[in-house]
């Protein structure tokens, strides 16, 4: 009889410590080997993923129950995964996958016990169950936070008020004609008749042209505008300031969050001497704030140019290069274990040098969603390394899932961070798989790019039918074309914004590599991303669900077909597919006489018959 699951046994059974095949841990990064049988290690992902729907229920049930409607539900055009069209189809799904997931554990647990492997499913129940507690408890905590705060409060009946607020975003162009720039920000007091009230909310504050300049990040300011509820976007809440009444700076940005804002004016003001499309997607590239979005004092990008640059961009299925995303911070890991194999550097200090490039690279990049899911990452990486052991990525992305949704369960409503999990996910999963079959027929720096490139679409493809009802037919052609230039053109523009602090003339010629690169990118989305490169598809959760269903009978047609391809073989040729070839003792001994022949006829028959050299006798 079991006795109680302690919490020691728990933590254990989280981090892999005893992991469902226990016998001996294989070099991969995600595998766990029993015998002749590799199993995948996924129960934190099985219990990120339980998080995560855990969730998105609590707030669906948190705005019925409190008689509210959801945040995302008042606006028309949203960033959110619980938009009315989504909102009943959503809950149901997550319903349906959290049944899905036990039904898998079950199945999972039953097969590994078949091949008498040590399973431990009473555990993991529990920790699915825990952590789903967990998840609900947080997010119903910060779903009343959020509902009953002062300026939440305030916002539906559009009151101006006196507000404290500190800037967490970079100003960029306001999507509001009245406006020139907005910032993100978040809320400290808010004065509305002279009562000073405690606020923590996350706020949009949409500025006029004298007041952009001073948006920077880290900086408290104060002043008048109105607060009203968002018309559309991800953040719920808008501060609309007053043009004719003072704003005032009570404290500036200490001197990291200066030196960043420095950084990024430098390339700016680098890039103005490139052409339209290198002023648009440099900056994309590098930091992922497209020249377009940017307050500048110079002349502008045109406007329509920069929209229809955007929209053949997303068409081609390519918009995600103007997202800084893991590919950013592998680069820079790799340059720096490079650097340090140079110098025979220990592993711990290689792990040490990795943290801190990669913290310096996220605070440089413009913040969102996938710079977060990323950095957390790589500390894992890096942690790794410190231990000489191998990364498994897969176990890193569900430690960082769930712990971005207990610190913050509104992520999990958050499109970017859902595709940049999922994008991580499919690659994790289906690329090693689908390299190796692509690597049958096609060279090796094909198949992987192929591999990548599909698994990320097979996996994204949901999501991005949610967002707008609409499929890029070619974009896996698109990513394999631009695929080449990715790297060139981001370490260039990398360089070229750590050196235009200290001269733009320095950093111009990298700028100019960089741009050169966005021009192959900029000619394959005019090329794939006219208007006959989407398909019309279904909104909402029908165009989700239809989605999932088209890919799981794709994959079920190709696991039947290659079972019965691997039947097959076996029958005609007796031996099971796949298997490796091992001579007999007879073919071995004749392939050495053949070889051996073979050999002695090529050794010269006058080598040993050449005269002696005449004896000179003086």
């Amino acid at each position: 009889m079991t006795g109680p699951v302690s919490s020691v046994q728990v933590l254990r059974h989280m981090s892999g410590a005893d992991a469902l095949p226990v016998e001996k841990e294989i070099s991969s990064d995600k595998h766990h080997q029993h015998g002749g049988t590799v199993y995948a290690d996924w129960r934190i992902v099985i219990v990120a993923i339980c998080m995560w729907l855990s969730c998105l229920s609590t707030f669906w049930v948190f705005h019925r129950v409190s008689g509210q409607v959801g945040p995302s539900a008042q606006r028309s055009d949203t960033a959110s995964l619980t938009s009315p069209e989504t909102d009943v189809g959503i809950v149901s799904f997550v319903w349906l996958a959290l049944l899905c997931i036990v039904a898998t554990v079950i199945f999972m647990t039953i097969r590994a016990r078949a091949a008498h492997v040590r399973t431990s499913l009473p555990s993991t129940i529990a920790v699915c169950s825990c952590t789903v507690l967990l998840a609900a408890v947080a997010t119903w905590n910060v779903a009343y936070r959020q509902a009953h705060d002062p300026a939440s409060l305030l916002a539906h009946n559009a009151t101006t008020i006196y507000a404290q607020w500190r800037v967490i975003t970079p100003a960029i162009v306001s999507t509001m004609r009245e406006a020139r720039c907005q910032s993100d920000a978040q809320l400290i007091t808010i004065s509305d008749g002279g009562i000073d009230q405690l606020s923590s909310i996350k706020v949009r504050v949409f500025a006029h042209e004298s007041v952009c300049s001073q948006l920077v990040e880290g900086t408290v300011m104060s002043g008048a505008g109105t607060i009203q509820d968002a018309k559309y976007g991800a953040i719920p809440v808008w501060l609309v300031l007053d043009e004719d009444r003072g704003i005032e700076m009570l404290k500036p940005p200490d001197m990291m969050h200066r030196a960043i804002h420095a950084m990024r004016e430098s390339l700016f003001r680098t890039c103005v001497r490139l052409d339209d499309q290198g002023r648009v997607l440099v900056p994309g590239l590098t930091m992922g704030l497209v020249g377009s979005q940017h307050i500048s004092d110079t002349a502008p990008v045109d406007p329509a140019y920069a929209k229809a640059l955007d929209t053949r961009f997303i068409r081609a299925g390519i918009m995600h290069l103007m997202a800084v995303s893991g590919g950013h911070f592998l680069l820079i890991a790799q340059l720096v274990r490079k650097v340090c194999a140079t110098f025979r550097m220990h592993h711990k200090a290689v792990a040490v040098l990795i943290m801190l490039a990669c913290a310096g690279l996220a605070v440089a990049m413009y913040p969102s969603d996938s710079v977060l899911r990323a950095l957390i990452m790589m500390v894992f990486h890096a942690s790794a390394v410190w231990f000489g052991r191998p990364p498994k990525p897969l176990n890193a992305l569900g430690w960082t899932i769930a712990i971005i949704l207990i610190s913050d369960p509104s992520k999990s409503q958050s499109f970017g961070f859902a595709l940049s999990c999922a994008a991580v996910f499919g690659i994790v999963i289906c690329a090693p798989s689908f390299a190796r079959w692509f690597a049958l027929q096609l060279p090796d720096a094909l198949s992987n790019a192929l591999a990548v490139s599909l698994s990320a679409m097979l996996f994204t493809l949901p999501l991005q039918v949610l967002m707008k009802a609409q499929i890029p037919v070619l974009s896996l052609y698109a990513n394999l074309l631009v695929n080449p230039v990715v790297d060139i053109a981001t370490m260039s523009g990398l360089i070229a914004m750590c050196i235009a602090p200290m001269s733009t003339t320095l950093a111009f010629p990298f700028a100019w590599i960089s741009s050169c690169g966005t021009a192959v990118m900029d000619w394959c989305a005019a090329l794939l991303g006219g208007n006959n490169s989407v398909m019309p598809w279904p909104s909402g959760i029908v165009g989700f669900a239809l989605v999932i269903a088209i890919e799981l009978l794709i994959a079920a047609a190709c696991w039947f077909g290659t079972r019965h391809m691997r039947s097959s073989f076996h029958r005609r040729y007796g031996i099971r597919y796949g298997a490796v070839f091992h001579r007999s003792l007879g073919q071995s001994i004749r392939q050495w006489f053949v070889d051996t022949i073979a050999m002695l006829d090529k050794i010269p028959s006058d080598r040993y018959q050449e005269n002696c050299p005449t004896i000179r006798r003086d």
